[in-house]
């Protein structure tokens, strides 16, 4: 596997990540709860964007979309 597809798996990982701890979210700061909302909306709305990610890293869309559900 060439250092390029690495490095783009590493941002694309970072971006999913981001979006469930984005979902997650439990405070009171406006901005957070608003990126919550968009993050919760891009995941569970099975975004294209969204599901090229998943299929990308060989992730099942409905494994990300469970941790939403069980702790969101």
């Amino acid at each position: 596997m060439s250092t390029q597809i690495k490095k783009e798996e590493g941002f694309i990982t970072a971006i999913l990540t981001q979006a469930v701890e984005d979902a997650k979210f439990t405070g009171l700061n406006k901005y957070m709860l608003e990126q919550k909302i968009e993050s919760i909306n891009w995941i569970m709305g099975n975004d294209p964007q969204f599901l090229m990610y998943c299929k990308l890293l060989n992730i099942e869309p409905s494994y990300i979309q469970n941790k939403i559900r069980t702790t969101g």
